[in-house]
């Protein structure tokens, strides 16, 4: 399924008044607060893709302790991922000043940071690129990871 959170959770519905037994694939905008208040039990039967590394790493749980911390809620992926870009435009900035090209290659230059969402390597082109990506899915009324590496 594709969509924004809105219509993940009327497909997910109507599945449901269909009697379809089969799980439902979907991506990270079903880790969404409404999926829960609407879907309730009904989204145990949805698994989701989510770009974060599934691991419990040193930076990411940091990360997240201090948002819980701050705003009394738990962290979403545009949250980490804005922390993350905003550490590494900083990194860069503190040593290119205003120098565009020289910007461009630091970013460019990153391999396998570890940031709140996990490891990240930026692509010649300038986009993140992340060797790991949770699948998860809802129980007991949270969203899970359900797989991930052995390590």
């Amino acid at each position: 399924m594709m969509g924004y959170a809105s219509n993940l959770i009327s497909i997910t519905k109507q599945s449901t008044e269909l009697g379809l037994k089969a799980d439902l694939l979907t991506w990270s905008l079903f880790q969404d607060p409404a999926v829960l208040e609407t879907l309730k039990d009904t989204a145990e039967q949805v698994v989701f893709t989510y770009p974060e590394d599934p691991r419990d790493l040193p930076v990411k749980s940091a990360f997240k302790k201090k948002f819980i911390d701050a705003y009394g809620i738990e962290s979403g992926v545009y949250a980490a991922n804005a922390y993350d870009s905003y550490r590494l435009l900083a990194q860069a900035i503190s040593i290119c000043a205003s120098n565009e090209d020289c910007i461009k290659v630091e970013l460019s230059s990153i391999k396998d940071y570890e940031g709140a969402n996990g490891f990240i390597t930026v692509d010649e082109r300038g986009i993140g690129q992340r060797s790991e990506v949770a699948m998860k899915t809802v129980r007991s009324a949270k969203f899970v990871t359900v797989t991930g590496p052995s390590s």
